[in-house]
């Protein structure tokens, strides 16, 4: 914008008068006050960090399990991709009651709508519990981990014979649950170097339970994995949206399932039900962990409550009813094949527990975002920790090239090396320490970015604006 009775800069509206060493606005000076108001505005503006994109979530389908003639299918929770055997995708999903894991075949088009699903076989666990999510571990060690609420713990089990192979209990403060409302979720990365659950709704000591007017705050659990180990790390905050309608004593809306992309982000499978309608909600999230508080100091053992931290931000991907007419259950998500056009099916699987709901396979189409930062190998508008870890589970891969930094086709060191000079790097004036020798490819690192303006730091912005360095009073 130029302006005819002054020498300015101008900068989103904002015009500073070079000659008069003031700010004006049209033609008119501003009183001092003011301007001070529009300086503020201009730097923020200036200093924020770029959108970060997101995945685009579209819905393609349903269809009813063809159970196969194998009994005792019912009440699925949770789900997980096999991989192809001669060119059939199979998948397992674990049952919250039945003791069984069920194997499925299921077909999909060419922009991932789903054409078929049909079980094929039934994997006896020789216990009962209430197995929520599930997740493969890879073809050599041909094993599944389920979350189950009934302890809580994680459990892994061999497909080949339903042997219970190690069992590991969360942290403590997850002893603290509510009823039916604990380990609900499940998700393995890629390269099988990190594990994430949650709890569905808020522990004891975190807060209340979901209503039709607040939030329910969860804690996502992060398990660094290596070799056949797994060991409980970070942890954060997530606010789970209210219910979407009336409530009685059976509504809820919690976290029912998470899914690790093969980019390193992370979604979140909402489920809310209603006295409304239609009766149930899903919603899909991309959570972002930048400027988190890490609840699993010591400082959070006894609650949340009470407690000042960050949760995560969140940004909406989808939401409505998954299955036909007024919706299902949807209750399980993970990633499922990639498409010849380089975006990836996601699917969902339907808890049959309901008169509403029935064994239903569902499918989404997921879209990858496009990067704009060198190094944001997420996407999240900020070249950080989490660019890493992706970096490091695809390492050596020609395949899954979202951290193929410099574009040679395979994520291998010169990609460590792009993010390496690229850390820290937004819009917004940032200093990373810590930074990761890649020879260990080893565990996640510790990185503080932190935005100075004239002394004075100010907090990174959350996806969709969201200011996450504002503590929250729970």
């Amino acid at each position: 914008m130029e302006f005819a009775t002054c020498n300015c800069v101008t900068t989103y509206g904002v015009a500073w008068d070079l000659t008069a060493g003031s700010f004006v606005a049209g033609n008119r000076n501003v009183a001092p006050l003011r301007q001070l108001a529009l300086l503020v505005l201009a730097l923020f503006w200036w200093f924020a960090p770029p959108s970060p994109a997101a995945w685009t979530i579209v819905p393609r389908g349903s269809v009813v399990l063809d159970s196969g003639g194998v009994s005792g299918v019912a009440e699925m929770s949770g789900v997980t991709n096999l991989g192809a055997i001669n060119g059939v995708h199979q998948f397992a999903a674990a049952q919250d009651s039945g003791g069984q894991v069920v194997r499925f075949a299921a077909s999909f088009s060419s922009s991932g709508a789903i054409q078929s699903a049909t079980a094929t076989s039934a994997l006896p666990l020789g216990i009962d519990l209430d197995f929520e999510g599930i997740a493969f571990t890879n073809p050599t060690r041909n094993s599944v981990f389920l979350s189950e609420e009934s302890t809580p713990a994680l459990r892994e089990y061999s497909l080949a014979d339903g042997t219970h192979l190690q069992s590991d209990l969360p942290p403590l403060v997850y002893g603290q649950r509510r009823n039916n409302r604990a380990l609900e979720s499940l998700t393995r990365s890629v390269g099988g170097t990190r594990m994430w659950t949650a709890n569905e709704e808020a522990l004891l000591v975190d807060g209340p339970a979901s209503t039709s007017t607040a939030s329910t705050t969860v804690r996502l659990q992060q398990y660094d994995v290596s070799g056949n180990e797994f060991t409980a790390s970070r942890q954060f905050a997530y606010e789970v949206d209210p219910i979407h309608g009336g409530t009685n004593a059976d509504t809820r809306s919690g976290l029912s399932d998470l899914v690790l992309m093969p980019n390193g982000s992370l979604l979140a499978l909402e489920r809310s039900l209603a006295v409304a309608i239609p009766p149930f909600q899903s919603r899909i999230y991309e959570v972002d962990l930048a400027g988190a508080t890490d609840t699993s100091d010591a400082a959070f053992d006894s609650g949340l409550e009470g407690e000042t931290f960050t949760p995560a931000s969140k940004t909406l991907l989808w939401s409505g009813q998954a299955g036909g007419g007024f919706g299902q259950n949807l209750e399980g998500l993970a990633l499922g094949p990639k498409l010849a056009d380089g975006s990836w099916v996601l699917v969902g699987v339907v808890d049959s527990g309901d008169s509403l709901s029935s064994n239903t396979v569902v499918a989404f189409q997921a879209i990858p975002p496009s990067c704009m930062l060198a190094g944001d190998y997420d996407c999240s508008g900020l070249v950080d920790a989490e660019d890493y870890q992706s970096w490091r589970d695809t390492f050596g891969s020609t395949e899954l090239l979202f951290a193929d930094g410099n574009g040679d086709g395979q994520v291998n060191l010169a990609d460590y090396t792009v993010w390496r000079n690229n850390l820290g790097a937004s819009a917004s004036t940032a200093t990373a320490v810590v930074v990761p020798e890649p020879s260990a490819v080893g565990p996640a690192l510790v990185l503080v970015v932190g935005a100075t303006l004239a002394g004075t730091t100010r907090p990174p912005l959350g996806r969709g604006g969201t200011a996450l360095g504002t503590p929250l009073r729970r």
